[in-house]
């Protein structure tokens, strides 16, 4: 029997630097009666994130879950202004970014829902790793887009879960306006800090 993960992470103090772009407040209200749906049917076993802690991720600079060896806000220092400016470059021409989500997946580790766009995360993501050298240890860009919306918080048998999201079915569009820098201090986002924000291109 498969089991789910229960998420131990879960307000675990960090420090990570990230960009990510959060949901609007109508995509979260559909999203919201799934999750209502999830903790009908497993009750406490799911946690369900938070409107604040929703988000999309584009890439991590510094992973929260890391350990590099000295400061993070130092390596943050550090980055910054050859980061920054790299990806202000990249993003100067991209204008808004409507992004569709249509499946939901179940894993060990949660629910989470994708969206496809035409082309322009794994552009933004690409160009800038290929300009940039990520720190040693820090995981490379996700290649899907996705947002979780619930973590395990005890080891059940996933396949009731699997079998339910497999009736599920969802469509909406999240127009992506702007990408922030976060410094994340709780997990899952729970509690950060915006850096700073970069508008896409009007």
């Amino acid at each position: 029997m498969e089991m789910t993960t229960p998420y131990e992470e879960l307000n675990k103090e960090v420090v990570g630097y990230m960009l990510n772009s959060p949901l609007s407040i109508e995509n979260y209200k559909t999203i919201r009666e799934l999750q209502q749906y999830f903790e009908t049917a497993f009750g406490d076993a799911v946690w369900n994130l938070p409107l604040e802690s929703l988000h999309i991720t584009l890439m991590d600079w510094i992973a929260p879950l890391v350990d590099y060896g000295r400061d993070k806000d130092n390596i943050f220092r550090e980055i910054f202004s050859e980061y920054d400016s790299t990806l202000e470059k990249l993003l100067r021409n991209i204008g808004e970014i409507p992004i569709i989500f249509s499946e939901v997946h179940v894993s060990n580790g949660g629910v989470y829902l994708t969206a496809k766009d035409e082309g322009q995360f794994a552009s933004i993501r690409n160009e800038f790793i290929d300009k940039i050298t990520l720190i040693p240890g820090t995981k490379q860009p996700p290649s899907i887009i996705h947002t979780t919306i619930a973590r395990f918080t005890e080891a059940v048998d996933l396949k009731p879960i699997q079998d339910m999201i497999a009736k599920e079915s969802i469509n909406f569009t999240q127009t992506i306006g702007y990408f922030i820098l976060v410094r994340e201090t709780k997990i899952p986002m729970l509690e950060r800090e915006v850096i700073k924000t970069y508008p896409l291109a009007s």
